[in-house]
């Protein structure tokens, strides 16, 4: 079983689902929603990526969607 890992504003993850040219991505923010008890409840991750055309692209991922991206699929996925 895999250990339970937080993601944080900044680091660089991938989607988990298996699909053809898969963005990597960088965490841009932790969404989250306030609750009227006081507590926060969280919403999802941000993320962006630049495609090949380099326009940018951001998208709220549930954490389950997402993992953190090996150095191999980091290097692989640059852009040229």
């Amino acid at each position: 079983m895999e250990k339970d890992r937080y993601f944080k504003e900044g680091d660089v993850v991938i989607l988990r689902a298996e699909l053809p040219n898969k963005p990597v991505m960088m965490v841009d923010k932790i969404v989250r929603s306030m609750i009227k008890t006081g507590t926060s409840s969280l919403l999802g991750i941000r993320c962006f990526w630049y495609d090949r055309n380099g326009t940018l692209n951001k998208h709220l991922h549930s954490t389950k969607d997402i993992r953190y991206a090996t150095p191999e699929e980091t290097k692989k996925k640059t852009m040229t």
